[in-house]
């Protein structure tokens, strides 16, 4: 599954750009701070609303709540492309909820500055002075594309 969506983050740098030379990519994800804490209060003060107005069992409740807040965070989110083309580090904005290039945000010369912060399951990656989200499991992948 992750050499499929590799593959087709690959393809779709490479349609975007106009390339046929692009052999690596990496997903990176940027989240608004605002949206996220009105995400986080809106769902408690709607947890404490259906709770105290209706009698909803546990399991309605937590799926009213659970999906109300899944649709502001999947709102609250953008997905980028990092992807090495032959001597450039190439950054495309993806769709939110359809694995699709929509624009080329930035072309970079490899190697790019870049550098990861610490993090469990998710670490901070900066690449030229901009911060993203990164899934821990593919670090190496994003050393090779940044040359970091």
């Amino acid at each position: 599954m992750q050499e499929k969506a590799r593959l087709r983050m690959i393809a779709g740098i490479n349609e975007i750009t106009g390339r046929t030379d692009c052999g690596e990519a990496v997903l990176l994800q940027r989240r608004s701070t605002p949206i996220m804490v009105a995400a986080i209060v809106g769902a408690v003060v709607l947890t404490v609303a259906l709770q105290t107005q209706f009698d909803l069992g546990a399991l309605a409740r937590g799926a009213i709540v659970g999906g109300t807040a899944g649709i502001a965070l999947t709102a609250a989110m953008t997905n980028f492309w990092l992807g090495y083309c032959d001597g450039t580090v190439v950054l495309v904005r993806a769709g939110k909820l359809r694995a699709v290039a929509e624009a080329v945000v930035a072309e970079y010369p490899h190697p790019v500055a870049a550098t990861l912060g610490s993090g469990w399951m998710t670490k901070k990656a900066t690449v030229a002075g901009n911060e993203y989200l990164l899934n821990k499991q593919f670090e190496p992948r994003f050393r090779a594309i940044t040359g970091s």
